[in-house]
């Protein structure tokens, strides 16, 4: 069996805040995720608000910082598949290029659920009338299909490779094997019907840096559920 690098407490913090990241983006949205395939005039009502506008770029916002986050992320999930012969790295690479898929996918999805609210912010910050009165429901449906079909179809791929790659080296418990194949699943069937497949991802993310916390205090394959816990009370306490 190859040696592997474990990420420990900050890779598994780097997990944690993108979830919080990642889901603190989509609530906000979630009404306007939910208007997909609707009248133009279900899109113009919801604009007119300002506070749907607001909550739409607090969302947009939330949602690339994480982006951002999840690079990171995505380095320590490298180092931790990547073993110390480089002949046996194709997994972990595999991994990696999809996961960079995901992020620029998730960039340009939150950029196209944004630009609206965005452009009539500015707007009625310059006193300009007629901003962008024809098309509003474009780009949100735009957004939508590149966020719940194409980024996470390469979510998936990438939770698929790395769940391989961790099985043939053992660097993942069998709990989190299964977990990992089950996410995969879950995000290709139900992908584009949104709602509840957005958030597998994150839950996969944070069942890894739950692992990788307890493998830093030398208490692998522990039970997931006290893990998780142990790794909210250490995040809080700023340890």
């Amino acid at each position: 069996m190859h040696e592997h690098r474990q990420p420990g407490t900050v890779g598994a913090a780097t997990g944690v805040l993108f979830v919080a990241l990642f889901i603190g983006g989509l609530v906000p949205l979630g009404t306007l995720f939910g208007s997909f395939g609707d009248s133009d005039a279900t899109f113009d009502a919801y604009f007119a608000s300002t506070s749907n506008r607001v909550g739409s770029i607090a969302g947009g916002v939330l949602l690339a910082a994480s982006a951002f986050v999840f690079l990171w992320f995505l380095h320590h999930l490298r180092q931790s598949l990547q073993p110390d012969d480089t002949r046996a790295a194709t997994l972990p690479n595999i991994m990696f290029s999809a996961g960079l898929v995901f992020v620029v996918l998730v960039l340009v999805g939150t950029a196209a659920l944004v630009t609206v609210p965005i452009t009539l912010a500015f707007g009625d910050l310059f006193d300009t009338d007629d901003v962008l009165k024809v098309g509003q429901a474009v780009l949100p449906q735009l957004g939508y299909v590149v966020m719940a079909l194409y980024a996470l179809w390469a979510a998936a791929v990438m939770v698929a490779v790395a769940t391989v790659s961790a099985r043939r080296s053992g660097s993942f418990p069998r709990w989190l094997c299964r977990l990992g194949f089950v996410a995969t699943a879950f995000i290709v069937l139900l992908g584009f019907s949104g709602g509840m497949a957005f958030f597998a991802l994150p839950v996969w993310v944070l069942a890894v840096s739950v692992n990788w916390f307890r493998t830093q205090r030398g208490r692998p394959g522990e039970n997931p559920i006290d893990a998780a816990a142990d790794v909210v009370s250490a995040v809080a306490h700023g340890s």
